[in-house]
């Protein structure tokens, strides 16, 4: 079972960039808050909203990243992965013209 956990967490990292671990951790934050704050919430209900209040901070926060990398990805990003055009050379005709 742990090398199953290793490998599937070695793919995970392989196959995702540094932004998409980022917005991964946020929502597993959110997850994790939501739970805490229902437990603790049997207990304690101020308690149980203010971990409530957090977690929505947390979903805030995921939402803006996700937004300012949307338009990052878009408006810069893109354009500095596409290669500048090359000027072209005049074309220069090989035939000549013949007069009738």
């Amino acid at each position: 079972m742990f090398d199953t956990i290793n490998a599937s967490l070695r793919q995970w990292h392989e196959n995702n960039n540094d932004r998409a671990k980022l917005q991964h951790a946020y929502f597993t934050a959110i997850i994790l808050f939501v739970v805490l704050a229902g437990l603790v919430s049997l207990l304690n209900v101020e308690l149980g909203r203010q971990i409530l209040a957090a977690a929505t901070i947390t979903g805030g926060v995921f939402l803006v990243n996700a937004v300012a990398w949307a338009l990052l990805r878009t408006f810069v990003t893109d354009r500095l992965s596409v290669p500048a055009p090359t000027p072209k050379k005049p074309a220069t005709s090989t035939r000549t013209a013949t007069k009738k």
